[in-house]
Formats: structure tokens, C-alpha cells, sequence
């Protein structure tokens, strides 16, 4: 996977460097619903959350039908979990008493980092697919892995300076979360998966 970035980050330089053409930059807002896929041995207990971000974005034409661009994101994730007992972060197996009306909130805030190509069959139509580095910035939250990596797909139009794009992101990695109340542990296991809307305006 870093392979692959620092490969498509030195493309994207070499064709800034010998292309003539100026970059476009701007600011997106994006907001989504988050459906993680359940991989915990307590089926149906994850609940569907939200996603909310912020951030700058820079595009380069590469050619009147392919264009790439990559940015800056601040985003927010939340989902609940229903409360299934109490976590041994040395231990797989939840222990205490479950109480089945309760939930646990998991909230995570990430520094995301967008590599994404759009083709355009049409002149103010256009398809979209990349990859996505993000890395988790609330220390209440243990994770596993620091970080997470995504794949996106989508469509979007540009009918006039504001564009939009609605995306499928899917995880490519489990994730494992563990979090603290009361000197009690928490836990949920899952895979990334959200639908997004985005907005981008050139300034």
C-alpha cells in the first residue's frame, strides 16, 4: 500500500513539473453514513453511526477526460455498540454482565490523506476511484494499528465551480477497537464501510 502512493504522489509531481497547466485548489466537506461490517462473535450488536469532515484539496487535469487529486482531510467517525460486557484487552472473550439496553459510543478522529482519480465520460459528469490513508488522532481510543487504509468509488458532476461526488469506501483492514470508561474496558471489532457525500469548491 505505501508502494502504491508514493508511486501515485510521484506521478502526480513529475506532471506538475512538466506540465504547464496551473493546478486547481479548494476546500471539500463531506458527510456519510457508516455501516461497519460486524466481524465480533456477538452478531448485530454494531449499530450504523455517521461520518463529518473538513478539508483542503488540490486537482490537476491531466487531460480533458482524466484528471487526479489528492488533500487534506479532518474527519469524524461515530458509531455505537450494544453493551455485550465488559473487555479484557488480554483477552478475546468479553466477560461481565451484558445489558442488552445499553450502548457504547466509539468515536474516532482522523487525519485523512485522499488519492483519487476522476475520468469524465461526459464533460460535467464524472467517475471517480482512489485510495485513502488515514491516521487516528483521539488517544482515548486504543486501536491495534494507529492507522487505517480505504478504497473508494463513486460518481459526481461538476455543473458549475461547485462539484460533488457520492462514494462507496470500504476498509481493507479489520479493525479492532478498545475503549475505557470507568476503568472498565470495551471492545468492538469491525471493517470500514461508508457512503459519503462530498462537495469541493475551487478558491
Amino acid at each position: 500500500m505505501k508502494r502504491i502512493l508514493l508511486l501515485f504522489v510521484s506521478c502526480l509531481i513529475l506532471q506538475i513539473c512538466f506540465s504547464q497547466d496551473p493546478m486547481r485548489a479548494g476546500i471539500t466537506v463531506e458527510g456519510g453514513y457508516l455501516f461497519p461490517m460486524d466481524l465480533s462473535k456477538q452478531s448485530g450488536d454494531l449499530k450504523n453511526g455517521y461520518t463529518a469532515g473538513v478539508g483542503v484539496w488540490l486537482m490537476k487535469e491531466l487531460h480533458w477526460r482524466f484528471s487526479a487529486d489528492m488533500g487534506l482531510t479532518f474527519r469524524q467517525k461515530k458509531f455505537d455498540q450494544a453493551h455485550h460486557g465488559s473487555y479484557n484487552p488480554y483477552y478475546d472473550e468479553p466477560s461481565g454482565t451484558p445489558d442488552p439496553g445499553k450502548t457504547i459510543g466509539f468515536y474516532q478522529d482522523l487525519l485523512v490523506i485522499p488519492l483519487h482519480i476522476r475520468i469524465f465520460p461526459a464533460k460535467k459528469f464524472f467517475l471517480t476511484t482512489g485510495i485513502e490513508h488515514a491516521f487516528i488522532l483521539n488517544p482515548q481510543v486504543d486501536l491495534k494499528k494507529k492507522s487505517e487504509d480505504n478504497w473508494m468509488f463513486g460518481f459526481g458532476g461538476q455543473p458549475g465551480r461547485l462539484n460533488w461526488a457520492l462514494n462507496y469506501t470500504q476498509g481493507f483492514q479489520e479493525r479492532q477497537v478498545i475503549k475505557k470508561i470507568d476503568n472498565t474496558w470495551y471492545g468492538a471489532s469491525y471493517t470500514n464501510r461508508m457512503i459519503q457525500l462530498s462537495l469541493f469548491y475551487p478558491i
